[in-house]
């Protein structure tokens, strides 16, 4: 059987890696995105504040860490990302070769 077209499911994605996140004990998770985006990744991004949004055991702070897709853009937006007060424990990077 040939199917018409096949993507990923972002939501799923960004919801099993903040919740597996969130499991592991992390409560400040970044989720890095490009701004220039198709629909599925605007909808990972959702999923993962609603996860995170929904955990119930304690204060958690997700950051939506958007960049231009350059290398420039990525680390400095890194460089201040782990510079804040509160700066994540860890990451969810929407695409790898960000």
């Amino acid at each position: 059987m040939q199917l018409p077209a096949v993507d990923v499911d972002y939501r799923a994605l960004a919801r099993h890696s903040a919740g597996h996140l969130l499991r592991l004990g992390h409560r400040r998770i970044g989720f890095l995105v490009a701004r220039k985006t198709g629909l599925g990744v605007v909808a990972g991004e959702a999923s993962f504040l609603e996860t995170c949004s929904a955990h119930r055991s304690a204060i958690i702070h997700p950051m939506v860490l958007t960049h231009d897709g350059s290398i420039r853009d990525v680390t400095a937006l890194l460089r201040l990302a782990f510079s804040m007060a509160v700066r994540p424990t860890a990451l969810i990077v929407e695409t790898s070769n960000h």
